[in-house]
C-alpha cells in the first residue's frame, strides 16, 4: 500500500482509539513512537517486528539492499545467559548496530542472535537459524549468578 495510504489508516487506528482512553490526559493511547522514524531523519520508516512469543520480539526497518536494521529488541531469554563472546569481538560479516545496543535494549551478541533470526526470516527460512557463525557459539552457555561477577 502507498506510504500516504498506510499513514492515514494508522492515523485513523490510532484516532479510533481516543474514546477508549480511561485516563484523564486527553488523547489516543496510542502513539507514533520515535522508533516509527529513520535514524537521523524525522521521516516516517516502515518499522517491522518480528515476534516470537509474549517479550521475544525484534522491531527493525530494512536499508536498501533489504538488511535488517535492528531498532528495539528484548533480551527475555537471553539476558541470564554470559556473553559468549565480547563485542570487540562481534563478528565482521554481521552488520554493525547504527544505534548502540543499549538503545536496542540487548547486548552485542543478542543483537547479533536477532540479526541472524530476522536474517533468516527475511530469506524465508525462519526455522533454519545458523548457529555456528561464532566460535563463542559452540562453548556450553553459562549463566549468571547473582552477587557474582565473572
Amino acid at each position: 500500500m502507498p506510504r500516504r495510504e498506510f499513514h492515514k489508516r494508522a492515523q485513523g487506528v490510532i484516532d479510533w482509539f481516543v474514546p477508549l482512553n480511561p485516563y484523564r490526559k486527553p488523547g489516543s493511547i496510542l502513539k507514533v513512537a520515535d522508533l516509527n522514524r529513520g535514524i537521523g531523519s524525522g521521516n516516517a520508516e516502515p518499522l517491522y517486528c518480528y515476534a516470537i512469543s509474549a517479550k521475544r520480539y525484534a522491531l527493525f526497518n530494512l536499508n536498501q539492499r533489504n538488511q535488517p536494521v535492528l531498532r528495539k529488541a528484548s533480551a527475555h531469554g537471553l539476558g541470564h545467559l554470559l556473553d559468549p563472546y565480547p563485542e570487540s569481538d562481534a563478528p565482521p560479516e554481521i552488520s554493525p548496530p547504527l544505534v548502540t545496543v543499549k538503545d536496542i535494549g540487548v547486548r552485542r551478541w543478542q543483537y547479533d542472535v536477532w540479526y541472524r533470526i530476522i536474517e533468516a526470516a527475511l530469506f524465508g527460512q525462519p526455522d533454519n537459524v545458523p548457529l555456528d557463525w561464532h566460535p563463542g557459539l559452540q562453548k556450553p552457555a553459562a549463566i549468571r549468578l547473582l552477587g557474582v561477577e565473572p
